[in-house]
């Protein structure tokens, strides 16, 4: 079946007509076998779309296909899914009365992408969450997502297998919450719930929906299908095949659309379906670079590219489940849900020194110069994972307000659950805390350097300004992380106060105990997650490893594996300085030997932990050594094949 309910580039004007109770007024789409018209029932007003489709054209397959469809249809009731009201037969087509999406298809959308705030109903999500030239905002992506898997799963759980997800199959529209009856605003409620924004979000974030269900059928989970169906760019390689495939071909149509999304292209391309075959056979699937650069560094949102490798595995055994897709961290939205309980708020952090006893060795200038910029690299790594929490939390238009009124205009454009709110902001001030401790070590290990460079005045010109610039650079994020410190306290407080009275973390529950502070500097915050920075920290660094061991195995991504094994490395580090400095204090005052044991454990599964990492850095960096010679003598080799007379020793390496 090749058309849908979508809305066509630009609707076909027709001379209107009748057809039974309905008024006929544009052809929003066609297709082989059906033509899809833009209608408004001649009693109520309301308009639909109805797919007429020919019954001449229709062979026993096709008809079987459709009555399929229509009971799929029928007896399935989920806002991401257009939603059939009615079928009748006249003497030349079989009649679909389905829900009219004003915004048309997901092809439209991404091929508008950059210039959406053009397109009526557009404007208020572009302006919040601008797109770019051929690619949606990652923010856009994963809430378009979250919608799908929503859907995807309404259907898994019933044993249905949609078998043609493309962008022409998902439909946009917007819904009119002024207008709203209390059984939708139920049912809104609860997708947004399910997708982690504010019901008030509908105002502008559209509805997705999946259509055509011309190539769905019942499946159940221990059965297996044989037919070739769907779009074959966005077929499952075991479809192309024609191999027996189960319902996680819907899971790799997914993770093509979301890519689609995400970058503007779909991960493949060809004329036909065994070009396609084969380029998904041979090619090492990566992602293009994007128009823009995200706070953790990253050319897209981590999460986002774990997800889509995840589904675009080309056997279906390797494939991720959907249990795993459905609870995937970029799909699951923060929500309230209490932290393991074990883990304390960590104090201030004290200065940090290199364990040598020499005081000579300590103050080498090339040596300070390293350490300094140790410590700075260190914090800037946790910096930047506090700040995708930040970016979360502060829309840009409110993030570029540094007044005081930022928390409050980030309150109003936020999409957020307070239970979201909450948990994002505790994380983000804990991360924020921490590289400020960071960031206040190296600056005061540099202070004390230069009182001594200051009396002896035996620094090397050099090292001095290599030391004066990066000092000029921890002052300067010191500061800015000081400022979103506030700017998170403030949003942490306003949400917890909204928070309902019985909930942990409203205000009615803070104790003494639970406030947090920075240095000798009380923050007049609470925290309720029993979480650490710590735990969040050491968390964060061993899924970067396990991502980057398991490209590096696959020699695939080396670069990204060298740059997440890199920051994991410095993330371990920055907590085995901790480690350090509480076994440094606890020697000092006596301690509790119980403590000390536990420290001290840490402290050995810490070394090795950032023993290994540096050996899988080492590891990438030969293979990606062996490979850039490798490729230099493949195309010295060429060169010479192609009867140049340039001499060897003149090729350059």
């Amino acid at each position: 079946m090749e058309s849908s309910s979508r809305m066509s580039e630009s609707e076909q004007n027709i001379a209107p007509f009748h057809h039974g109770t309905y008024h006929m007024l544009a052809e929003i789409g066609k297709g082989s076998f059906a033509r899809v018209m833009k209608a408004r029932h001649a009693d109520s007003g309301q308009i639909f779309a109805i797919k007429m489709v020919k019954k001449k054209r229709l062979n026993n397959k096709l008809t079987a296909n459709l009555q399929t469809e229509i009971q799929i249809m029928k007896n399935t009731r989920h806002p991401g899914i257009i939603r059939l009201y009615e079928s009748y037969d006249t003497e030349g087509h079989v009649n679909l009365v389905m829900e009219y999406c004003k915004l048309g298809d997901m092809s439209r959308i991404i091929k508008h992408a950059g210039k959406l705030s053009t397109i009526p109903g557009l404007q208020e999500m572009d302006r919040r969450h601008h797109s770019y030239p051929k690619a949606l905002n990652p923010m856009i992506v994963r809430l378009f997502a979250r919608q799908l898997i929503d859907a995807i799963r309404f259907l898994h759980r019933r044993n249905l297998i949609h078998r043609d997800i493309k962008p022409q199959n998902i439909l946009l529209d917007i819904e009119d919450v002024s207008n709203m009856s209390s059984e939708r605003q139920v049912v809104l409620e609860s997708l947004a719930k399910a997708i982690g924004v504010n019901v008030n979000a509908w105002r502008w974030l559209p509805l997705v929906k999946l259509a055509d269900f011309g190539f769905a059928r019942h499946l159940p989970s221990t059965s297996l299908a044989e037919t070739l169906c769907g779009s074959p760019l966005y077929m499952g390689p075991e479809i192309l095949r024609y191999e027996r495939y189960d319902a996680k071909a819907d899971l790799w149509s997914l993770g093509a659309v979301v890519f689609e999304m995400l970058t503007g292209k779909p991960p493949f391309r060809a004329k036909n379906h065994i070009e396609l075959l084969r380029r998904i056979d041979t090619t090492v699937l990566e992602f293009p670079k994007p128009a823009i650069n995200y706070p953790d560094g990253s050319d897209y949102p981590k999460d986002l590219q774990r997800f889509i490798l995840g589904l675009l595995k080309k056997t279906p055994v390797e494939r991720m489940s959907f249990e795993t897709a459905f609870n995937h961290d970029a799909m699951s939205p923060p929500m309230y849900n209490p932290y393991p309980v074990g883990y304390t708020p960590p104090a201030a952090p004290g200065l940090i020194t290199d364990g040598r006893n020499s005081g000579e060795s300590q103050y080498n200038e090339t040596r300070v110069a390293q350490m300094i910029e140790d410590y700075a690299n260190r914090s800037d790594c946790i910096w930047s994972f506090a700040e995708i929490k930040f970016q979360q939390l502060m829309p840009e238009s409110a993030s570029s307000d540094v007044g005081s009124n930022s928390s409050k205009l980030a309150d109003e454009l936020s999409d957020l659950t307070d239970d979201a709110i909450v948990i994002l902001s505790e994380e983000a001030l804990l991360l924020y805390v921490k590289a400020l401790g960071i960031l206040a070590t190296a600056i005061d290990f540099a202070s004390q350097w230069w009182l001594r460079h200051s009396r002896l005045g035996d620094g090397p010109p050099h090292t001095t300004d290599r030391i004066n610039a990066t000092v000029q650079w921890l002052r300067n994020r010191f500061n800015d992380t000081l400022e979103k410190v506030e700017h998170v306290r403030l949003r942490l407080i306003q949400a917890q106060e909204r928070l309902p009275e019985d909930h942990p973390a409203h205000p009615s529950h803070h104790a003494e105990d639970g406030a947090m502070s920075i240095g000798s500097g009380n923050l007049n915050v609470y925290i309720s997650s029993r979480i650490t920075a710590d735990k969040l920290i050491y968390d964060r660094a061993l899924e970067m490893c396990k991502h980057a061991a398991g490209d590096e195995m696959c020699k695939r991504n080396l670069s990204v594996c060298e740059t997440y094994y890199s920051t994991a490395l410095r993330m371990m580090e920055a907590l085995l300085d901790r480690t350090d400095d509480n076994r440094s204090t606890n020697s000092e005052g006596g301690g509790d030997g119980e403590f000390d044991q536990q420290q001290e454990e840490d402290q050995q599964h810490l070394e090795k932990m950032i023993h290994a990492i540096r050996g899988r850095l080492l590891a990438t960096q030969q293979k990606m050594q062996s490979i850039n010679e490798n490729e230099k003598l493949y195309r010295a080799g060429a060169h010479r094949r192609s009867g140049s007379n340039t001499p060897v020793s003149v090729v350059s390496n």
